[in-house]
């Protein structure tokens, strides 16, 4: 596969709570690590951390009545369980030398972990995601299924410590993890968090949302093309092609309004199931065109999108079209 083009490989650390895709142990993983080290090729090693077990034990202390609570949710995804996974990824990537990538992480226990990691050269590094950096444990309410997703949202301080870690250079990317579902998954009547659908539908709002919240920390609109594309770009190896406008590059950009202001609403969204936490929610940054490899596909002026047909390419890395 890594031959053929494969660029990385993501596994979960915990039940993923899809049949097909089952938890990796860590012998599983120091055999996957074994193989890619054999390769040339780069590549990365991405995780879904939580420890299994960390969170088996925290699930028999919750009353299941109580998942109606988003706070009884929050307890079954204790913090511990991502700082105990990100320990063995660590520890794993510094003993084979794979580059290795923590996605979505929500826990800034973990900060730390991953920075001394950095800092001593072991080949990690983490991102975080979109609703992370919005929303806060503190304002979801009770019973509202939309906000469930795994990791969990966590409280504002640790909110802020995220904010912290992007700015100062610990989490390298900031990314959607977008996971759109039908209305049915999400159990929003029922309000039961332990069944509900575990995932946020944000794409297209990431450029306003993340800006939103970046106002208010201090984060510069430079920096975040850095950790919204750019870095994004290096991860996977296209960035002699992505993620950055430069001369020889694909002209992709976006025009926007970072001042502009509006109200999310459901039926301004372009996905096909358009229920978000986001919907209501007032951001910063209206994006007005969206440009792919110097062609216009977005259009704001004009309604949206020009044009029903696709307009993606493969992108392949250099070294695999030689």
């Amino acid at each position: 596969m890594i031959d053929a083009g494969v660029l990385g490989f993501k596994c979960f650390m915990c039940n993923s709570g899809i049949d097909e895709f089952p938890p990796v142990n860590e012998k599983q993983i120091t055999i996957a690590m074994q193989e890619i080290a054999k390769k040339e090729h780069p590549v990365v090693y991405m995780f879904h951390a939580e420890a299994d077990s960390v969170l088996n034990n925290a699930r028999q202390t919750t009353p299941l009545a109580s998942f109606k609570f988003y706070s009884s949710f929050l307890a079954t995804r204790p913090q511990s369980a991502e700082d105990q996974a990100i320990q063995t990824v660590v520890a794993l990537c510094n003993s084979t030398g794979v580059r290795s990538h923590i996605v979505h992480l929500s826990s800034a226990s973990s900060l730390d972990t991953v920075k001394m990691a950095r800092e001593s050269g072991v080949r990690i590094s983490a991102e975080t995601t979109y609703h992370y950096l919005y929303f806060c444990s503190e304002d979801i309410p009770d019973g509202n299924t939309l906000f469930k997703c795994c990791p969990p949202i966590r409280s504002k301080s640790n909110r802020d410590a995220l904010w912290e870690a992007v700015k100062e250079g610990t989490i390298t990317q900031v990314c959607s993890d977008h996971s759109p579902c039908t209305i049915d998954l999400k159990k929003v009547e029922e309000g039961d968090f332990d069944k509900a659908w575990g995932g946020i539908a944000s794409l297209q709002l990431g450029l306003p949302c993340v800006w939103t919240r970046a106002r208010e920390h201090g984060v510069s609109i430079s920096h975040l093309s850095r950790v919204m594309s750019e870095q994004t770009a290096k991860l996977v190896s296209i960035d002699d092609k992505k993620g950055t406008i430069e001369v020889g590059k694909h002209a992709d950009f976006v025009v926007w309004n970072p001042e502009a202001k509006f109200v999310v609403d459901p039926e301004f969204l372009f996905m096909k199931n358009k229920i978000s936490p986001y919907n209501g929610e007032e951001l910063y940054g209206q994006v007005k065109a969206t440009y792919v490899r110097g062609n216009l596909i977005f259009d704001a002026e004009k309604g949206g999108f020009t044009s029903d047909e696709p307009q993606g390419v493969w992108v392949r890395p250099s070294h695999l079209e030689k």
